[in-house]
């Protein structure tokens, strides 16, 4: 990755409208983060040996509350990193698609037949890479007996995190193939918790996903997640109905709407199992 110079400024606007933060907790951050990188300026080279030594470093002296928010500002400055080269890599890659647009409207009139732009070379070994990927991925799912519904959310999360590297050119092309690495996983999580701000469960979801193409398609090891910005755990109170409110409830639905109802509210099913319910599937001879 290189030599990172620390944008002080970007990073507090980052704060402010990414995380919300305060004045005075933008301010925090930048120290912590600056004692970070005053330690670890090779911390790219290996994000997870970089947070883990910080860390200890940081309980010898400090209490746990202390260290929580010095891990988080110091991850929140990794997805920032992230964030930037991706916005970076995007703006390169659409500048040069004009340039190479207007290159081939210029050359056209001369001759007929061209080389095969750089490009759109990558982009044809991209589209390879990843059908290539999500086809395994389908394969191993089916091998495990998974659910179609299982399927569909790995395949959906696969998809979605090939499209993430791929609009912002993470990946390096190594012999004609992008080179993924788990930091490109790490990078992910962290953009899922900040910029979509999906919830604690789904980013979950999202890594159990994924880890079936990092570890049997890439065969790649996932060593730590300690650098990875983790979604916040709601505290959420469910609201439970009374049996007089039940029964109001499914009043008001019409046939066959309310026999799917009570069936679900009373045997507990779930919306697909209730779908796929057959007559065999009911016990008429137990009489309870």
């Amino acid at each position: 990755m290189g030599s990172i110079i620390f944008d002080k400024a970007a990073f507090m606007n980052y704060l402010m409208a990414k995380c919300n933060f305060s004045a005075k907790g933008t301010e925090w951050a930048c120290i912590w983060v600056e004692k970070f990188l005053r330690f670890y300026l090779d911390w790219s080279e290996n994000r997870e040996k970089a947070i883990a030594g910080f860390s200890e470093a940081l309980s010898r002296r400090k209490p746990a509350n202390i260290v929580n928010l010095a891990l988080r500002s110091v991850q929140l400055f990794i997805a920032f990193i992230d964030f930037e080269l991706g916005e970076r890599a995007l703006a390169r890659s659409t500048q040069s698609g004009e340039d190479a647009t207007g290159s081939r409207s210029k050359t056209c009139s001369i001759s007929a037949s061209s080389e095969e732009n750089p490009g759109e070379s990558k982009d044809r070994e991209w589209q390879e890479f990843a059908s290539r990927a999500m086809k395994q991925v389908r394969e191993l799912i089916r091998l495990k007996h998974r659910s179609l519904r299982t399927e569909k959310t790995y395949l959906g999360w696969t998809r979605r995190f090939l499209d993430f590297i791929r609009v912002r050119r993470l990946a390096n092309f190594v012999d004609g193939a992008p080179k993924i690495t788990a930091d490109h996983l790490r990078a992910y999580l962290s953009y899922l918790a900040v910029d979509v701000r999906v919830s604690a469960s789904t980013q979950e979801q999202a890594l159990n996903a994924l880890l079936v193409l990092f570890r049997m398609v890439l065969h790649i090891e996932i060593e730590g997640l300690s650098s990875v910005l983790m979604a916040k755990k709601r505290k959420r109170l469910p609201m439970v109905l009374s049996r007089d409110e039940v029964s109001a409830l499914l009043a008001q639905l019409r046939q066959p709407y309310r026999l799917m109802a009570s069936l679900m509210y009373g045997c507990g099913l779930r919306l697909e199992k209730c779908l796929s319910l057959r007559v065999k599937d009911i016990n008429f001879e137990k009489d309870d």
